[in-house]
C-alpha cells in the first residue's frame, strides 16, 4: 500500500515499513551506496547496470537480493554479503567484471543461476556450508579466481557453474554429498591438477565435458558408485595418463 512507502533524506524509496529498497535517488550517479539499516531486500534490477558505482555497503538486516539487482555494475569492486542473508537472486551480479572479492556470509542456501557469471575479476570462491545448490552458469567466465572452496552439504551443482574459470588451481575436491555432476562444470580448468569425485556420485551427465580441457590433471580419484563415464568427460586432459578403472564398473562403455 502507499502509506507503507517512505522516501529517505537522499530520495531513497523505501516500502513494507522501511524492510525493501525500492529505487534509488533519481538518476543517481554516484560511485558508493549504503542500503540503510533495517532494508531486508533489495528488488530486482535496482543497481542494474549503474555503471559509475563502486562500493555497496550492505547492513547486517539484509537478507535478500532480488534478480539482476547489480547486472552489469562494472565498476563494483567487492561485496561483503551479511551473515544472515540467505537469498540471492538469478543474475544478481552477472557481468560485474571489477568485482574482486565476495564475501558469502554465513547463511547462504543458494547460489542461483548466473549469480556470478563474466565476474571475471574475481580472486577467491568460498562457499559457506548452508551453501546446497549452486546453479546453471553460476561462475562461468570468473577467469581469475584461484580458489574455489566447496564445502560438505552441497548437493548439487548446475550446467557449466565453472565453465571457463580457467585460472582455478590445485586439487579440485568435490564434496560428499553431491550426487551427479552436470555437464561441462569445469571446462577449461586450466591449473587444476588433481580431482576428487566423491562416491556419493552416482552419475554424470551424459553430455560430458565435466572436465574436458583441464590439460595440467594428473590425477583423478573416481566415485566407487559411477557405472559410465561421458565420453568427453576428460576431453583433451592430456596430462592424464589413464582414468582409474574402478572395479565396481559394471559396464563402463567405451564408445
Amino acid at each position: 500500500t502507499g502509506a507503507s512507502l517512505q522516501r529517505t533524506e537522499d530520495g531513497t524509496l523505501l516500502a513494507g515499513g522501511g524492510k525493501v529498497l525500492v529505487s534509488l535517488p533519481e538518476n543517481f550517479t554516484g560511485t558508493s551506496y549504503t542500503v540503510p539499516d533495517g532494508v531486508e531486500a533489495i528488488s530486482d534490477y535496482l543497481f542494474y547496470k549503474k555503471t559509475t558505482i563502486t562500493s555497496v555497503t550492505l547492513p547486517a538486516s539484509l537478507k535478500k537480493i532480488g534478480t539482476a539487482a547489480f547486472q552489469g555494475c562494472t565498476k563494483l569492486t567487492s561485496i561483503t554479503l551479511p551473515d544472515g542473508f540467505t537469498t540471492l537472486g538469478e543474475h544478481a551480479f552477472d557481468g560485474c567484471s571489477a568485482l574482486k572479492t565476495v564475501a558469502f556470509g554465513q547463511s547462504l542456501t543458494s547460489v542461483p543461476a548466473y549469480a556470478f557469471s563474466n565476474c571475471s575479476a574475481l580472486t577467491a570462491v568460498d562457499l559457506p556450508a548452508t551453501v546446497e545448490t549452486v546453479g546453471d552458469y553460476a561462475f562461468r567466465g570468473c577467469a581469475k579466481a584461484t580458489a574455489l572452496s566447496l564445502k560438505e552439504g552441497l548437493t548439487s551443482i548446475g550446467v557449466k557453474a565453472f565453465y571457463f574459470c580457467e585460472a582455478l588451481e590445485g586439487d579440485l575436491v568435490i564434496p560428499d554429498g553431491v550426487t551427479s555432476l552436470s555437464a561441462g562444470l569445469f571446462y577449461n580448468g586450466f591449473a587444476l591438477t588433481s580431482i576428487t569425485i566423491p562416491d556419493t556420485v552416482t552419475s554424470m551427465d551424459a553430455n560430458g565435458d565435466q572436465f574436458a580441457n583441464c590439460t595440467a590433471v594428473t590425477s583423478v580419484k573416481l566415485s566407487k558408485n559411477l557405472t559410465e563415464l561421458p565420453k568427453t568427460a576428460f576431453f583433451t586432459c592430456k596430462s592424464l595418463k589413464a582414468l582409474p578403472d574402478p572395479v565396481s564398473y559394471t559396464h563402463l562403455r567405451a564408445h
